[in-house]
């Protein structure tokens, strides 16, 4: 687990007290938190993962085409006719 997820599980648990009246159980919580933020660090960020992909030399596949054909076309027909409601 990395400096910044350490200080924001340690952020997170400073009312142990308050969670403990509530009936929470702080041991438990604990290793919840820290599997969830270690498993969140294997998980490639949105912005890398897309940054692998452009490096790859991959092309557009169709469905991709497809599913932006409607999109771009609702925007052009926005941008020409842009007070009527489609």
């Amino acid at each position: 687990m990395n400096i910044l997820n350490k200080f924001f599980l340690t952020l997170v648990l400073l009312p142990r007290k308050l969670y403990s009246q509530w009936g929470i159980n702080t041991s438990h919580l604990t290793a919840i938190l820290s599997t969830k933020l270690i498993m969140d660090d294997r998980r490639p960020n949105t912005m890398q993962a897309t940054r692998q992909n452009r490096n790859t030399g991959k092309e557009i596949s169709n469905a991709t085409q497809t599913d932006l054909s409607p999109s771009i076309t609702q925007l052009c027909l926005y941008r020409i006719f842009p007070n009527s409601i489609f």
